[in-house]
């Protein structure tokens, strides 16, 4: 049986017809679309790798069961792999626009849980520009790294042979409600012992610090909240090399940059609302893959990390030193191994209990920004022999938040995506240019001018110094 866990089933809970849970990807190629049909035999041809994307989600009625995934036995790549002819330019604007349109349309639960969509420039109006491909699949089918996962599956590196041709697909044999409750039993025993484990380690202490994190961190500001199913995209990139040569030297990560970035954004962004708020709270998704586990089999792998974000400072260099320290003594405070064993501790629960809590928890520690990294590809990857040039993800908004802000690494860049509720968040583009203008900011930052010590300050530098300190 290929039961969903309590984290992957959780995210099938939380999705709503105003809030699909689905991540979103659009991927930019150079030189002419493929032909429809040479796209849609390339993805099918990849899939043995990824089997759930040929499968679609089983959730009994009355949690008497697990969700399970089970085979589509009228599996039709057309279904998943479409295509939108523009008669013109697809420019930036247009592209985002499109994407927008097509990551508010909810996927189909009866069917494999993903869709790909081609853009292609006709050249209408002028030389053809490149294509692009817009991408969507449901966060319990998979997480950040496992997305990439699957970039890695259908695309190739520059030049590299072609892969063998791939085995005819036959559906298994879907299992029956007896089995599914048979093996609901056995994970559920096996979950109450690396609960008892969790008991005796203490890590579940810490696990209910972690709730109480989610759930506190001061009133929520003026971009927590949902109005419309509505969204909006916009994008953001950077070269990577200066800003890591940056970030080493200040003794920090790329993802301390993305962080100290986005808050400079979302504090201009409170400045035009007139926020009175003095602090971001914001959630980090952190992996916590082990070795060996990958987006085939282990769909999602992260806990939550809460962090809470200076919004008053405005020097870039004081603030990512800032956030270093506030993301260092984050790990250091064994949330990330809490939030494992939370997840271990929603699988041991009884199924008909999961929906309501979910949501309820959701409510309750609805943060005003999501911000997620995920490493991605060093190398240029191509499609059918076309190159890609960029990759923005799109992190999905559960009810009650306005924004969202993903980031992926890919061959020397940072590509940021914005996704947001337009009627919540109608400066989504500004927000993207000010946080593309912090990272440049960050890679070109030298130290921050001291201030002036005040009085008391100075005398007590002047005891240190006297005692032989710095």
């Amino acid at each position: 049986m290929d039961r969903l866990s309590a984290l992957d089933a959780a995210f099938l809970d939380l999705d709503t017809a105003r809030s699909p849970m689905h991540v979103g990807w659009v991927m930019r190629f150079a030189g002419e679309a493929p032909p429809l049909t040479e796209l849609r035999g390339h993805v099918e041809s990849r899939l043995a790798a990824m089997p759930r994307f040929r499968r679609h989600a089983i959730v009994p009625p009355l949690g008497i069961a697990d969700p399970w995934w089970t085979d589509d036995v009228g599996f039709d790549i057309a279904r998943h792999v479409d295509a939108v002819e523009f008669p013109g330019p697809v420019d930036e604007d247009t592209l985002r626009d499109i994407a927008a349109a097509l990551l508010a349309i909810p996927l189909d639960g009866r069917r494999p849980l993903w869709r790909l969509t081609l853009i292609a420039d006709t050249g209408a109006d002028g030389p053809a520009r490149g294509f692009a491909i817009v991408g969507q699949a449901h966060h319990a089918l998979l997480d950040g790294i496992a997305a990439v996962e699957l970039g890695v599956l259908l695309l190739d590196a520059q030049g590299a042979p072609p892969r063998p041709e791939a085995e005819p697909w036959t559906p298994e044999r879907p299992i029956g409600l007896p089995e599914a409750i048979a093996a609901t039993a056995l994970a559920r025993t096996a979950a109450a012992a690396r609960l008892l484990r969790s008991v005796a380690d203490g890590t579940l202490r810490d696990a209910a610090a972690l709730l109480g994190a989610l759930a506190g961190g001061g009133p929520a500001g003026p971009l927590a909240q949902m109005e419309t199913h509505e969204r909006t995209v916009a994008h953001a990139s950077t070269g990577l090399e200066a800003l890591r040569a940056s970030t080493r030297r200040h003794d920090a990560t790329i993802n301390d940059a993305l962080l100290t970035a986005s808050t400079l954004a979302l504090a201009a962004a409170f400045d035009r609302r007139a926020a009175a708020h003095t602090h971001l709270r914001a959630i980090v998704p952190v992996s916590v893959r082990t070795d060996g586990e990958t987006g085939a089999g282990h769909a999602n792998r992260i806990t939550l990390l809460p962090l809470t974000l200076p919004l008053g400072e405005r020097d870039p260099v004081r603030l990512l030193r800032a956030v270093r320290a506030r993301t260092a003594a984050a790990k250091r405070s064994g949330l990330p191994q809490a939030g494992a064993a939370l997840l271990d501790a929603a699988d041991a629960l009884p199924r008909p209990l999961r929906p309501a809590l979910t949501r309820r928890a959701v409510k309750a520690g609805a943060p005003d920004v999501v911000i997620s990294n995920v490493p991605g590809p060093t190398e240029p990857l191509e499609l059918l022999g076309r190159p890609m040039l960029a990759a923005w993800p799109s992190v999905p908004l559960v009810e009650g938040q306005g924004i969202t802000i993903g980031a992926l690494s890919y061959a020397g860049r940072l590509f940021v995506g914005v996704t947001a509720d337009p009627l919540v968040v109608p400066d989504a583009e500004l927000i993207a240019r000010d946080l593309e203008q912090a990272l440049v900011a960050i890679a070109t930052a030298q130290e921050p001018v001291a201030e002036t010590p005040t009085p008391w300050r100075a005398r007590a530098l002047e005891r240190r110094r006297a005692r032989g300190g710095a």
